[in-house]
């Protein structure tokens, strides 16, 4: 059970930073182009990017939690716990979503004696799910912020359950798509919480 809440707490830590890089993406972007046409289609660009990049460091950590897994240790290691870790991980991030619904719904209602403000609600609801704007985009075209709902928030599900479990699997089975693991120590404690204990030997070379 351990093991499972570490994989579980990764998968949502690295998630909060997708978010975070999302946002703030988002604001800047959004503030430097207000007037500018077209200025949705660069934040889905830009978001497609956030998600690969949270794909990719979840990835990462979790082929290195599957490595560690293929070692004889007494607790529990089979092939599809990142498909678990990953699954539970983001159901937690599903229950704050229908939380932020619920809260948007019902209490951020937004009048104006001459303008109409209708997007708090839709900007309330993304906050969780910025770094999956651009399916969102997709799907409702034609609003600069897309709404959230009960029934298309659970897109990210399956995504992030096979992106966590493809990632345990191969380490679990020592497969390798990222053939060498980062050395640089702040990079690896970004990743995996830890410094590398591993250390880069220098290459001599004897001329002749």
């Amino acid at each position: 059970m351990k093991t499972h809440l570490k994989g579980i707490r990764r998968v949502i830590f690295y998630y909060l930073i997708s978010m975070f890089l999302g946002w703030a993406g988002f604001l800047i972007i959004a503030v430097l182009g207000l007037n500018m046409a077209g200025v949705d289609i660069v934040l889905l660009v830009y978001t497609v990017l956030v998600t690969l990049f949270h794909s990719s460091i979840t990835y990462v950590y979790m082929h290195e939690f599957g490595e560690e897994d293929r070692k004889p240790y007494k607790w529990s290691r089979y092939k599809a716990k990142g498909f678990v870790c990953g699954f539970v991980g983001f159901l937690f991030i599903i229950l704050l979503e229908c939380g932020m619904i619920a809260i948007a719904d019902h209490y951020f209602i937004v009048s104006h004696p001459y303008f109409k403000i209708d997007t708090v609600n839709a900007y309330v609801t993304n906050l969780l799910y910025i770094p999956f704007y651009w399916f969102y985009k997709i799907l409702q075209p034609g609003f600069l912020v897309p709404k959230i709902t009960l029934l298309n928030m659970w897109f990210p599900v399956p995504y992030m359950t096979v992106v966590s479990g493809f990632g345990y699997a191969m380490g679990y089975s020592g497969l390798n798509i990222i053939k060498k693991s980062p050395q640089n120590p702040l990079v690896r404690r970004l990743l995996f919480g830890k410094k590398s204990n591993k250390k880069v030997q220098p290459k001599i070379t004897i001329k002749k």
